[in-house]
C-alpha cells in the first residue's frame, strides 16, 4: 500500500512540478525517493497531497475568457505552471535583483546536509530565473564548521557567500545586550539561536546588498515553481512583501505573515527602525504571540510591519493585483503609526504549505468550505493561475530528513 501511494505521489508531483527530480546537483531534495520511510502520518500526507494536487490541477485547468473573475470560462490550453511572460516591470528598467537564504549549523554533519539543500534551491532558481544570482548569508561563527569544502562546492555552483562579522558586514543588533529579548527567547527555548534566525532581516541592509534594487529571501525548505520571478515586481511605493496563509495565522486583526518568503527594497531607514525597536525591547514583555507560532523572528517582524506600515493583503497573485490597479486587496491601516512604506501580504500561491500537518488541515478545510477557500489565492479564474512556491514548514517536516543519506 505504501509503495502504491508513493508511486502515485511521485507521478503526480513529477507532472505537476515539471519533473523536479531532474535536479542533478544534490540528492537532498528528492522527496519522492524510494527511501521515504513508513510512518503513518507521512503515508496519510502522501495520499492527501496527491488528492490536493489533483484538485489544484483541476481548478487551474479552467481560465476566464474575458478577464479576471468573469463567470464565463473557456478551456485553458497553456501550460499549468508557466512563467508570467507579460512585462512585469512595464516601461521601467528591470530591477537588479538577487535571491538569498541563510545557513547556520552546529556540526559539520548538519552543515553538509544544509549545503546540499541550499545547492538544490540555487539549482532550481537558476533554471527558473537564469541570470539572477543566489547568495548564502551566514555568520562568521560558522565559517570553521562549514570549512573550505562546502565553500568550494558553493563557488563551483556559482553561489555567492556573504559572511556577517567579516569584510565589514555586521549584524546591527546584539541580542545578548537586550535583556527583555534574551529573557523572551529563554522562555521560548530559542536561546541562543535567535541571532542566526535574524540574519534574514538583513534583506533590508543596503550595505550587504549594494548594487541590487530588490532582494528576495527564501527559506531552505522551499521548492520554487515557474512564476516565482513575479515576487520582484513590487509596485511603486511598496518596500516589502511577505507571504500569508489566509486564516492560518492572524496578526492584530489582519492576515499574519510567514517569513519563509520575504522580498524587499534594501532600505537603511527600515533597518534602523528594526534595530531601534529591538533595542527598546518593543513588544517583548508578552510571550503569547510568540508562543502561538513558536517562532520569534517571524512573529516579531510581522508585528513590526503591522504596527508601522499599512498592510495590503492580496486576494490574487501579483500580476492580477497589478493589472487591477491594486484594487484586488484588502487594506489594513497600521496599528500604531505609519512610519514606513506600505507592504504586501502575498497570497497562498507564493507559499503553499505541503508539510504533513498543513496538508491534512488544508484537505479538511477544502472538504468543508469547497475550492473557493484557496481558489483566488492560487490564481483560479485569473490571468495568471498556478502555484509559485511549495513550503515544508516546521523542523523535521522537511523532506531531506527522509530522503538524504547524509541526514541519516
Amino acid at each position: 500500500m505504501f509503495s502504491f501511494l508513493m508511486e502515485r505521489l511521485s507521478r503526480t508531483l513529477a507532472d505537476t512540478l515539471e519533473d523536479v527530480q531532474t535536479c542533478a546537483t544534490s540528492e537532498a531534495m528528492r522527496f519522492v525517493c524510494r527511501e521515504f520511510h513508513t510512518q503513518s502520518d507521512w503515508v496519510v500526507s502522501a495520499w492527501t497531497l496527491d488528492v490536493i494536487m489533483r484538485n489544484v490541477r483541476s481548478l487551474l485547468s479552467r481560465r476566464p475568457c474575458n478577464g479576471p473573475h468573469e463567470s464565463i470560462h473557456c478551456p485553458y490550453t497553456a501550460p499549468r505552471y508557466r512563467m508570467f511572460r507579460a512585462p512585469l516591470w512595464g516601461s521601467r528598467p528591470t530591477p537588479r535583483r538577487a535571491y538569498f537564504s541563510i545557513m547556520f549549523a552546529h556540526s559539520k554533519a548538519l552543515a553538509q546536509v544544509y549545503s546540499d539543500v541550499l545547492r538544490t534551491l540555487a539549482h532550481r532558481l537558476r533554471g527558473l530565473d537564469p541570470g539572477t544570482p543566489f547568495y548564502v548569508v551566514t555568520s562568521s561563527n560558522y565559517v570553521e564548521i562549514f570549512g573550505p569544502s562546502i565553500r568550494g562546492q558553493f563557488e563551483r555552483d556559482g553561489i555567492g557567500v556573504k559572511v556577517v562579522g567579516r569584510d565589514g558586514l555586521q549584524l546591527p543588533w546584539n541580542i545578548s545586550d537586550i535583556p527583555p529579548l534574551r529573557q523572551l527567547l529563554v522562555n521560548l527555548r530559542k536561546w541562543p539561536l535567535a541571532d542566526d534566525a535574524t540574519l534574514k532581516w538583513l534583506l533590508f541592509d543596503p550595505k550587504l546588498w549594494r548594487g541590487f534594487d530588490v532582494v528576495a529571501f527564501l527559506d531552505s525548505d522551499m521548492l520554487p515553481l515557474d512564476g516565482i520571478q513575479e515576487i520582484f515586481a513590487l509596485p511603486d511605493g511598496v518596500g516589502f512583501a511577505s507571504s500569508h496563509q489566509g486564516d492560518w495565522t492572524q496578526c492584530e486583526g489582519a492576515e499574519g505573515l510567514n517569513a519563509g518568503l520575504m522580498v524587499a527594497r534594501p532600505n537603511a531607514a527600515v533597518l534602523a527602525a528594526i534595530r531601534d525597536r529591538l533595542q527598546e525591547g518593543w513588544l517583548m514583555h508578552n510571550a503569547t504571540p510568540y508562543l502561538d507560532t513558536e517562532n520569534f523572528d517571524q512573529t516579531w517582524i510581522d508585528l513590526f510591519f503591522r504596527h508601522f506600515s499599512a498592510r495590503h493583503s492580496l486576494a490574487v497573485p501579483l500580476p492580477d493585483f497589478v493589472m487591477s490597479n491594486g484594487t484586488l486587496a484588502k487594506r489594513y491601516p497600521p496599528v500604531t503609526q505609519e512610519l514606513l512604506q506600505p507592504h504586501l501580504a502575498l497570497p497562498m500561491a507564493y507559499n503553499f504549505f505541503v508539510d504533513s500537518f498543513h496538508v491534512r488541515e488544508l484537505h479538511r478545510r477544502w472538504e468543508e468550505l469547497g475550492s473557493a477557500y484557496i481558489g483566488l489565492g492560487i490564481g483560479v479564474d485569473t490571468r495568471s493561475p498556478g502555484l509559485r512556491l511549495l513550503h515544508w514548514p516546521g523542523h523535521f517536516e522537511e523532506p531531506w530528513w527522509r530522503c538524504s543519506s547524509r541526514a541519516r
